[in-house]
Order: structure tokens, then C-alpha cells, then sequence
């Protein structure tokens, strides 16, 4: 793998050039070079944990016949353009979230909206990609109408109540004002809160200066946005998840472009990658729980009430997004989200096993996804 690299190389003799150049021609016939780009920023958990581990170890196994750069931090493509960029092959792969292309991936992001289908990653990452890479026929035609061959989507870790008041119990959060994604407002309604539409990056100002009460958020977002100075307390209910998001995508033309060996070791390492992104999120937030501990930030255990109260939303959820997806005119829905509910029950028990590991969670995807997959 290289991010990018630069050489000056000066040769003076008439017969190192035309041996030089030989080299060079016989390598560049050996070697494919791939543009990778992710907009997260190089030191994201999605970089760090899945993509830079995918690529070192695709890289490894393919014996320098391939040779992919990676772009990350917008350089290349950002988070709105980037399906576009794979599409067009202006860029040869990248890091796509089908939110910001809602009319270009219609039943992608329908599925993505059940958030509160499952508070395990496991489960939604399980459940996504069987479905999206296998059993959704409408899913792999959105991919296909754009010329991008899906690979690997991911979910966070549930989203929680990040305050900058302390707030026990359901009548407290009523009325206060919470940040909330589109898809969960819903839910804000039934805990009786205000939603507001406010990017992510103005979470701090908003908190700061009263905006908002809450933001529906992951821990990772404390560290990421800086909130430690307008946090009084965290309300660890679960309140849904983001998921997904397509970590790994390919040009259709590349795609085709590769060797069979190519293709089998990204077949080959991309559990890895996946495990290796939820595992990160995971402990990351065990971290981020400790560290809001030791810094005065109040930890709030969800009472009953609240936790009956997602329950009922989440009781609901399928049906109000089949009749969401009707209203906007996406054919099929209430099929293809019966069946990603039958995925989410089969992954449920999966990752409930006694003693399940990573390393099983990591065995599973190759087994009941990758292997699966045309070779």
C-alpha cells in the first residue's frame, strides 16, 4: 500500500536508462495500481481498523500484482461525491454512505434506515451485507445501474443521549430539544422530545449555546467533535444505529479488471476488515465510557420507562418504513425488508452463541457471505 508517492530518480548512463526502462516496462505490465478513497480522515476508526488492514493484506497475498493507493481525508472524493467518483472511475474504489444519495440507492438506504433493528453491530454488519451482497436483487441493481460493485458495509455502535444537562427519567427529557437524524425523529416524538435538524459538526456550538439539549450520537462522537467541555451527562439508552455504509466498493470496470487470484484474496480478507472496524468501534467505546467517568460527565442509566419506549418504536419500525418506502414510490419494499428482518434474527443468534469471539464473528462472514460470493 502507499498513499502517495513521489520519485525523483536522476540516471546518467545511456545503458542504466534502457535497462531502467525494461524494468520499469515489465513491472508496469506485472503490476496493477488502484486509487482507493475514503473521506474520513486518515485517523478514523473506519481507515485505521478496516480499509489500511484490507489493503495491506489484499497487497500481500496478491505478490506485488496489485498496488493500491489509498486517499483518505476527502482528497480525492467526498462523502457526497464519492459514489459518483467510483461510478465514473475517477476514482477506482472508495468509501461510500448511501444517505448523501438517497434517489440513487433507494432500497440500499431503505434498509439502512431500520436503526433500531438491532443495537448489536455484529448483527447489522451480518445482516446488511448478506442481504445487499446476496439476497436483495433490487439492491444489486442500484449498484449495478451505477457501475459499483459493493463489498463490504459496516455499522456503528448504537447512538446514545449526549447532554449538556442531567436528565434521569422520561419526564425529564420532555420537551428538551435533541439533535436527531431524519430517521429517528420518530423516536425523539416518542420520548416526547423536540427533534432538530443540525449537521454533526455543529453539535458542539449547539450544545454550547443552547440549542440543543441532547444530540442523538455514538460515544465516538465526544472525542470526535470535542464535546467533553459541553457534556453534563450521557443517557446510555440505545436509541439506534447507523449501518450500511458500503466500507468497500470497486468501479464495476476494475472489478472486472482484476485476476481471479485478485479477487480471491479481497473475497479472502474482507471479514477481516469488517471484524476489524466493528471490534475497533466496540472497544473504543468501552474507553470513551471510562473516560467520561473520570471527567465528571454523569453516566445515566436508561430507566424502564424509556427503555419501554424504544421497545415500542422498535416494535414498529419495519412496518413504518414499508410504508415509507411506498409513499416514495420504492417498488418491493415490504418484501426485501421481511426478508432483512429474517437476516437480523439469524444473526442475532449467531453472535449469541456461548463463548462467540471476534475470531468467530470474523469465521461467520467468511462463511455465510464471502464464500458465497461469485467467484
Amino acid at each position: 500500500m502507499k498513499y502517495r508517492k513521489y520519485a525523483s530518480i536522476a540516471i546518467t548512463s545511456g545503458m542504466a536508462i534502457a535497462c531502467f526502462a525494461l524494468t520499469a516496462a515489465e513491472s508496469a505490465a506485472e503490476t496493477k495500481s488502484i486509487q482507493y478513497s475514503s473521506y474520513a480522515p486518515e485517523s478514523h476508526l473506519i481507515n485505521t481498523g478496516g480499509i489500511v488492514p484490507f489493503i495491506e493484506l489484499v497487497e500481500r497475498d496478491t505478490g506485488g500484482s496489485l498496488d493500491i493507493e489509498f486517499r483518505p481525508g476527502g482528497v480525492l472524493s467526498n462523502a457526497r461525491t464519492t459514489l459518483s467518483a467510483v461510478s465514473s472511475g475517477a476514482v477506482d474504489g472508495g468509501f461510500i454512505v448511501g444517505v448523501y444519495t438517497p434517489q440513487e440507492l433507494p432500497m440500499n438506504n431503505t434498509l439502512s434506515d431500520l436503526g433500531l433493528s438491532s443495537f448489536d453491530p455484529r448483527v447489522l454488519t451480518g445482516a446488511i451485507n448478506e442481504m445487499a451482497l446476496l439476497d436483495c436483487e433490487t439492491c444489486l441493481e442500484e449498484w449495478e445501474q451505477h457501475n459499483v460493485v459493493p463489498f463490504g458495509a459496516i455499522s456503528t455502535t448504537p447512538y446514545l443521549l449526549l447532554c449538556n444537562g442531567e436528565y434521569n427519567t422520561l419526564a425529564d427529557l420532555r420537551g428538551k430539544k435533541v439533535r436527531a437524524p431524519s430517521t429517528s425523529v420518530p423516536l425523539a416524538q416518542a420520548l416526547s422530545m423536540t427533534p432538530v435538524n443540525i449537521a454533526s459538526t455543529e453539535i458542539y456550538e449547539a450544545l454550547q449555546r443552547n440549542q440543543v439539549d441532547c444530540s442523538f450520537g455514538s460515544l465516538s462522537h465526544i472525542k470526535n467533535y470535542s464535546l467533553w467541555d459541553v457534556l453534563e451527562s450521557v443517557v446510555a439508552l440505545p436509541v439506534g444505529s447507523t449501518f450500511g455504509h458500503q466500507m468497500l466498493t470497486f468501479n464495476a470496470d476494475v472489478w472486472e479488471g482484476l485476476t481471479p487470484e485478485q479477487k480471491a484474496a479481497m473475497r479472502k480478507h474482507a471479514p477481516h476488515a469488517l471484524r476489524g472496524v466493528l471490534e475497533a468501534y466496540t472497544k473504543g467505546d468501552e474507553t470513551s465510557k471510562q473516560e467520561v467517568i473520570e471527567k465528571g460527565i454523569a453516566w445515566i442509566e436508561p430507566t424502564q420507562e424509556m427503555l419501554d419506549v424504544v421497545a415500542a418504536q422498535q416494535a414498529e419500525e419495519a412496518s413504518r418504513m414499508v410504508e415509507m418506502a411506498e409513499s416514495r414510490g420504492i417498488p418491493g419494499a415490504q418484501k426485501e425488508i421481511a426478508v432483512f428482518m429474517q437476516k437480523i434474527d439469524k444473526w442475532t443468534n449467531l453472535v449469541s452463541e456461548e463463548g462467540y469471539s471476534w475470531e468467530d464473528y470474523e469465521d461467520d462472514l467468511a462463511a455465510e457471505i464471502y464464500s458465497r460470493l461469485p467467484q
